[in-house]
């Protein structure tokens, strides 16, 4: 992706995640509707499939996303790529560092459902499972196109990541832990913050047209060197 269309990517999260807050800041008119979503999405999952969210949420939980970046960072400092895991922990820490901040910005209180839904101290907006989850995964997506020799295999990563992405926001609705707009906030925030850290610190790598691996000249990401 062009340094132009990450920017076009940053301006439409940025977007959607400023509108949220300005609804939220506003007191949630929809509220009402929003919960009754969430109990139609529930209704139509059942309680088989709610376990099976409820495992995918708590394997991606705040420690074990956290750990799994550690662990990649481990292995890009072990590889000398000093750079990318700078850019790394950048992203992800620094996102769940940013959502912890928007959440005692707003405290927005969570939804108001039975049992089944996770007993959790924090607020609600944004997500920070959806934001988590979209950091490291995303992150990883990054990491790849400069380092994938096909574009079939970026291309199945990346389509990975999303359906990852959207299954955890997904559970964290259906399990009542958060409206959809918190975790759609999440979502954006998580997005917006992955490019601003990538533009910052170095662009998007080039994408390749003949499916190739892109030579390091050409591949601007987080473990290059920017061009001149």
């Amino acid at each position: 992706m062009s340094r132009s269309g990450a920017l076009v990517v940053f301006a439409v999260a940025a977007t959607v995640l400023a509108a949220l807050a300005s609804y939220v800041a506003l007191g949630a008119p929809f509220a009402a509707a929003e919960l009754r979503l969430i109990a139609w999405a529930r209704a139509a999952v059942g309680p088989a499939g709610t376990g099976w969210l409820e495992a995918l949420s708590a394997a991606h939980a705040a420690p074990w996303v956290m750990g799994a970046a550690g662990v990649l960072a481990l292995a890009l400092a072990w590889r000398r790529e000093l750079r990318a895991t700078g850019w790394l922990l950048a992203v992800v820490v620094g996102g769940a560092a940013l959502n912890a901040l928007l959440k005692h910005a707003f405290e927005r209180a969570r939804p108001s459902f039975d049992a089944l839904a996770p007993r959790v101290g924090d607020y609600a907006f944004p997500s920070g499972h959806a934001a988590n989850v979209t950091l490291l995964y995303g992150a990883i997506v990054v990491l790849l196109a400069c380092r994938a020799r096909n574009r079939a295999v970026r291309a199945t990563v990346a389509a990975v990541a999303v359906a990852m992405v959207l299954a955890v926001a997904a559970s964290r609705v259906v399990l009542g832990a958060h409206y959809p707009t918190d975790v759609v906030a999440g979502v954006a925030e998580g997005l917006a913050w992955l490019v601003l850290c990538t533009l910052v610190m170095g662009e998007w790598p080039a994408s390749s047209v003949d499916g190739a691996r892109p030579a390091a000249r050409d591949c601007a990401g987080p473990d290059s060197t920017r061009n001149a």
